[in-house]
C-alpha cells in the first residue's frame, strides 16, 4: 500500500544546495505524537522538517 506522494519541488540556495520548497511544520506538537509523525514523514519520502519557534 502507498501513501500520498510528498511534494518534490525544491529551491537552489546560494550554497547551490537544493531544499524542498514543501516542509513538515511540527511547531505545535506534542513530543511523542511528533516522533511517530516525523518517523512516518520520513518513510514516504519527506526530507524538510520546519521546527521553529514562534514566540
Amino acid at each position: 500500500m502507498t501513501g500520498p506522494t510528498p511534494p518534490t519541488t525544491t529551491v537552489t540556495l546560494n550554497s547551490g544546495c537544493e531544499m524542498p520548497m514543501m516542509g513538515l511544520g511540527v511547531w505545535r506538537m506534542k513530543d511523542k505524537s511528533m516522533k511517530e509523525v516525523i518517523l512516518h514523514a520520513i518513510r514516504i519520502g519527506y526530507r524538510h522538517f520546519d521546527c521553529a519557534d514562534f514566540l
